[in-house]
Parts: C-alpha cells; structure tokens; sequence
C-alpha cells in the first residue's frame, strides 16, 4: 500500500527548504542537525477495507532543509526505515480505526512526540459504483457521504491507475484537497485515459508537533476506494432533458394545464460527445405526486401526463441512473365543452342558471359544466347582465331581455353607426341605463323601452356602468374635456341622466373595461396601456379612486365577478385573478394563452369564458 500524499503536505516541505538558512540546501544531506530542532512532516494513511496502513515521515534539517538521516522514528511500535532515494522514514503496520497512533521521533538527543486518533470510520463513496464504467469525454461526478465524525479537517480525492498505484488525477500527483463540508467534485472530462482506475475519496487531520520546527505536522487520514474503468466511449448518455413535446428541450418554463387534461412529455438524451436522441419510450416516467397528475409508462402512451387536482408537482424520467426532471402545475380550473368556435365575450349567473353569450351565440348551463347546443343568431353580443330578474343580452344597436336564458325578447334595435351601440345594463331599482360608445347612454324605466341620451358631445366609450345604491358609475375611455384628451372616462350620475366626468387619479393611456359595485366599493378592471399592464381601479365613491397594476407585459384585464368574498377577475393572456378581499389580488395559474372576456361567479362555481368558445370553471 503506498502513501497518499496531499499538496499542502507538499508546500509546507517546498517551504520549510526554500527557507532554510546557512546550508548547503537540498544537496547531499546530513547525519546530524547542525542546530535547533529538526522540521518534521508525516502522514499515516490507513484503508477502509483493511487495517493495512503506510506511513511516510521526513526528519529534516531545519537549517538546511537536508535530511537527517539517523533519526529514529517510531509509529505505534512500529520502526521505520530511512528511505534513500526519497529521504524520508517509511513503513507499513496495522492500525485499526478508532486506533491511538503514536508517533515518536528522536534526533540529535532529543525526542519528539505526538499523539492522534485514527477514525473510527472512512468516507463512504455512494457515486461511482463498483466497477463502474467512467467515459473519457465525459465529466464524471464522485460523490460520498460523511460516516458522521466531524474531528476533520478535510477531505481529498484523487484517481488511482489500478495496476501501478500512481496518481493519474490530478495531474500534480497529489491528492485534491478539498473542505470538510465538500461532499462532491466533478473530475473534468478528457483528463483521464483508457484503464483500470481507482477512485480515492479520503478524510484527514492535521496534528502540530510540539518543540519540533515550526509548522511541523503529522497528518493523519483514512480512506475509501472504488474500482472503475475508463474508456474511450463517445455515445455516453450524460444528461437527460424532458419537457412538453414535440420539443423534449422545453425552455419557456415550466408547463402548466388546467384540471383533468393531459399533457404529453418527451425525454431527450444529451450524449458525452454533444449528440442528442430521443427517449420517451426508453425512460422510466414517474410523478412526484400522483393524486395530482400521473404519467404514463405504457407502450404507445409514455410520457403523457394526465392532471386530476390542482397542484405542482416533479415530472421525471430516469435511465441508467440519469435523471431529468422538471415542474408540472395543474390549475384548479378545468375546461369544459362548449359546443361552439366562435368567441365567448360574457357570461352572468342568475342564481339557477349560467348564460354566455358572444359571436351570434347564446349558451345554458345549470352547473357551468354542461352546456345546451350553442343558439345560433343573427345578433352577436358584448355582454349579458342578469339585473330585475331577467337577463339583459347587449350588443351592436341592440338589447335583448329573457327570464330563463332561452326565450328572448328584442327590447331595442337601432342603427350603431350613429351611436346606438350600448355596451352593459345597470339597474337602480326605478331605471335601467346602460352605457354605450360615442357618448351616448341609454335609458330605460321598466327595461322595454329605452331611450338614448347623448351625456357628453366629446364622444367618450364607455364600457360597463354599475349601481351603488345612491349612484351610477360608468367607465370607458376616450373623449375630449377642452382642448385635452381624456384617455381614462370615469363618469358617475345620481339618476342616470346627469353624468360628471372624475379623475381616475390615472395617467393617459388607460381603459375601464368592467365596473362592479360590492357592496362598500367600485372595482373597475381595465388595462393601462402606458405600462402594459392590467388594472385594478378601486373607489368607495366612484370619486376617488386608487390605482393598482398587475401582470406581465400585455396583460389585460376585461371582467370581474363577485359572490359573496370570492372574486374573479379575468382577461388575457389566459389570465385569471383571485381575491378574498377585493385588494389584494392572487394570479391563478391556468395553462392557456386564450384571452378570458367574461366571468361569473355563482356560490360553488366560477365560470370563465373566452375566445374561441373557451369555457373553464372552478372548481
């Protein structure tokens, strides 16, 4: 067995002769000191699988930095010999882990002693296996475990040639030191060649030796070894990348489906030599949490992923101990069938019944997740209200009503290229108003007969209008006040016909699509077009209003819905947002990048609609 040596070891020996004084230096040596105490530096190293143990000790003269030749040294009773071509005191013994080393040096008449303790027990190598096989171009992790003694101070790792014992890594020949706390290294590829190796992880110590020179040191280590054998294969799987397919290499982030879904993943091996190939039929597939998703290991389905409850999990898939991994979540929101193509633009809740309306279409559903054969018209609509226990249908020059969302009435038709184009329905209890474009609104007492009124000659857009009880509220945008364009419309009336314009305490650029009143307060939703971002417009009064952005560039936000405490706010891309309180906003994940126009919120279910006939729901 030989002596593992480490590079500190080393530097301390190369400076204690660069900085000898007064001799001749490294040349022929010396039997006896000339002064002062010897410089001494040793190293015990003892193997895992046995007690065989070799030690190494040089006695060198602290003048010259020669070496002393007549010394004697001892270890645990054991002599060792003066070795002439190294110039150091060498010898093999036993020393049984958890042992007592003593090591004894006497020179020049006078004797030096320290004391140590071998470890009870050596690292443990868990990376590599045994007789595994480490490819040339590929980087090859060690890795290994503490066995739990933390008297150490350091670990080093070096790579064997089997047969000869010779250091081939690193290329110093001498152990790799590394800290106490380390418990891996990459040994970097190419720097290894062809052969039967061992890989040595060791733990050492350091002991100073009292009245010895100074920076005099016995090390004492313990180690572990793991045959492998290194070839020169190309073809080596390295790493293993999986995202959604068709492109194995995802890299616009993590996947996200809604509820009940199913998402199919594809693995793609990255190989030493840089090629790449594909493995969704080789890997072994697994979740992390399978009461959220599961993933397929079946022929003819592997790697499909299919969502059951909302959630975040690890999708992995695993060959040859390789392993690529990455997040899948599943939304709380599911998508259901709606039976049409064409865009969903509301949605409201009578308190029995969902209807959606869009591009010449009406739907029903009692549950938000069946719905009736899509009604095919020859209206399209913005917007559906349920207000005085009907649903009011709104679109270009027209205003329909129905009881059950299935027999509707045409209650206004007009031509819209001269302003009859209303938007939403508000309802105070004596009059219906519903807000429209170019500066018109529209009256109604009884909701049958309505009346345009054209509230301001500046033609502003509004949107969506709401009732607080003692007050309408509209918003929009557009319009002129003097000679300033006014890009943000907020107006407010105590009875429908006499509008004021307010401050929306908002740059230009801003837009109200949908505003609710809640009960204490008026949240208008919208997008600010000057920072890209949705909106959140909040007042108690409609008069002073407190502004709060959100989302991602190009977020918009188009409708809110309020029963009871939930909130929902949707709009797009595939964004949808929670609340609790109406202030603070969470963003639930959804997995769609289809704009939601429209929500309505019933007290078990939220239902969102959108484009393309989409439809989801929560839960």
């Amino acid at each position: 067995m030989r002596t593992l040596r480490y590079l500190l070891y080393l530097l301390l020996l190369a400076s204690c002769m660069l900085n000898a004084c007064g001799g001749s230096g490294g040349g022929g040596g010396s039997t006896t000191s000339s002064s002062g105490a010897p410089y001494i530096s040793g190293e015990l190293d003892s193997l895992s699988r046995s007690n065989d143990s070799a030690a190494t000790v040089y006695v060198l003269d602290n003048s010259t930095g020669n070496p002393i030749k007549n010394a004697t040294v001892i270890i645990n009773n054991v002599s060792l010999g003066y070795n002439g071509s190294t110039g150091a005191y060498e010898g093999s013994l036993l020393v049984a882990p958890g042992a007592i080393v003593i090591l004894t040096v006497s020179a020049n008449g006078n004797t030096y002693t320290v004391t140590g303790n071998q470890f009870s027990s050596y690292p443990i190598i868990t990376t590599p296996a045994s007789g595994s096989t480490w490819p040339i171009c590929c980087t090859n992790t060690v890795n290994w475990s503490s066995p739990g003694q933390t008297s150490h101070a350091f670990y080093g790792i070096a790579v064997e040639d089997a047969a000869t014992g010779n250091v081939v890594w690193p290329l110093s020949g001498y152990l790799w030191e590394l800290s106490g706390n380390t418990f891996s290294y990459n040994i970097p590829n190419n720097t290894l060649a062809a052969g039967n190796d061992v890989v040595l992880v060791d733990m050492a110590q350091s002991l100073s030796i009292s009245n010895a020179a100074y920076g005099s040191q016995f090390i004492i280590s313990g180690y572990s070894y793991i045959p492998i054998n290194v070839a020169d294969i190309s073809a080596t799987l390295v790493s293993i990348s999986i995202g959604p397919s068709p492109n194995g290499q995802f890299s616009a982030g993590n996947p996200v489906i809604t509820k009940g879904a199913s998402q199919q993943f594809a693995a793609t091996g990255i190989y030493c030599d840089g090629s790449t190939k594909d493995l969704t039929t080789s890997v072994t597939w697994n979740s992390s949490d399978t009461s959220v998703a599961t993933i397929s290991n079946t022929t003819g389905s592997n790697g499909m992923a299919t969502s059951i409850a909302g959630g975040t999990i690890t999708i992995s898939a695993a060959l040859n101990n390789i392993v690529g991994s990455m997040t899948l979540t599943v939304s709380s929101w599911s998508q259901q069938t709606s039976g049409t193509s064409q865009d969903l633009l509301s949605v409201a809740w009578s308190g029995t019944q969902f209807v959606a309306v869009g591009y010449q279409t009406i739907l029903t559903s009692s549950d938000g997740i069946i719905w009736t054969q899509p009604v095919q018209t020859q209206i399209s609509f913005d917007r559906v209200c349920w207000l005085d226990n009907q649903f009011f249908a709104v679109g270009p020059g027209n205003i329909l009503a129905s009881s059950d969302g299935v027999q509707w009435t045409l209650r206004m038709t007009g031509n819209n290229s001269n302003g009859y184009y209303p938007y939403d329905v508000a309802w105070s209890g004596s009059n219906f108003v519903a807000a429209g474009l170019e500066g018109y609104t529209f009256t109604s007492p009884d909701g049958i007969t309505w009346t345009p009124q054209l509230f301001n000659i500046y033609s502003p857009n509004m949107y969506s209008v709401a009732w607080s009880g003692t007050k309408f509220v509209m918003v929009g945008s557009g319009g002129i006040v003097g000679s300033v364009g006014i890009e943000t419309s907020i107006f407010t009336s105590p009875d429908g016909f006499t509008w004021t314009l307010q401050d929306s305490n908002t740059n230009f650029w801003i837009t109200g699509y949908r505003v609710i009143w809640t009960g204490s307060q008026f949240i208008a939703v919208g997008a600010d077009f000057q920072y890209d971002k949705g909106i959140f417009l909040m007042s108690p009064d409609g008069v002073a209003w407190t502004v709060n952005r959100v989302g991602n560039t190009g977020t918009i936000l188009y409708d809110i819905a309020l029963s009871g405490t939930n909130y929902v706010a949707v709009g797009g891309p595939g964004v949808i947002y929670s609340s609790t309180d109406g202030v603070t906003w969470t963003l639930m994940p959804t997995g769609i990048s289809k704009y939601l126009n429209g929500v309505a919120v019933s007290p078990t279910r939220s239902v969102a609609v959108g484009q393309g006939g989409i439809i989801l729901t929560n839960p």
